[in-house]
């Protein structure tokens, strides 16, 4: 799924419960069931599949997602 990035946002740091996280959120414009026009979606990206600095906001990209939606794969691309 291609997709222009609008805006991420890197988090990180350890949890109530103690455990680490280290997360990119990345948010973006999509179709969705329903929805006239484009929804505001948000998809979390594990930092070990793109670095965090190598998101450029205002660029496209396509997002290679699992079965169950998790962002696997990210790479950017010319449109």
């Amino acid at each position: 799924m291609v997709v222009k990035i609008e805006g991420k946002e890197h988090r990180q740091g350890v949890s109530k419960a103690g455990k680490n996280y280290d997360f990119i959120s990345l948010h973006f414009l999509a179709r969705q069931n329903g929805v006239e026009g484009h929804a505001a979606v948000s998809k979390i990206v594990n930092t070990s599949v793109i670095p965090y600095e190598n998101i450029l906001v205002g660029q496209h990209y396509d997002l290679e997602v699992d079965f169950g939606g998790n962002v696997i794969g990210i790479k950017p691309v010319k449109v």
